[in-house]
């Protein structure tokens, strides 16, 4: 809810993100981009941990332009 990922999250972005430019992927941040924080916190269903679905559907939303900006 504070928008500050745990340490575990931080190291595992920066390694898919090393890995992402290693092999000319497209890397997508989420934490950078604060989807699941604030307001958005409603995209998070009752375990505190797993989309709901709206938040898959933003998920979606939001990878799909980050391809079409990629494109």
């Amino acid at each position: 809810p504070s928008g500050t990922a745990p340490s575990r999250c931080l190291q595992l972005r920066d390694h898919l993100r090393r890995t992402a430019a290693l092999v000319g992927a497209i890397f997508v941040d989420p934490l950078a981009e604060g989807w699941f924080a604030g307001g958005n916190r409603r995209f998070i269903g009752a375990d505190g941990i797993h989309p709901t679905d709206a938040g898959h559907r933003a998920m979606a939303d939001r990878i799909l332009a980050a391809l079409a900006r990629a494109d």
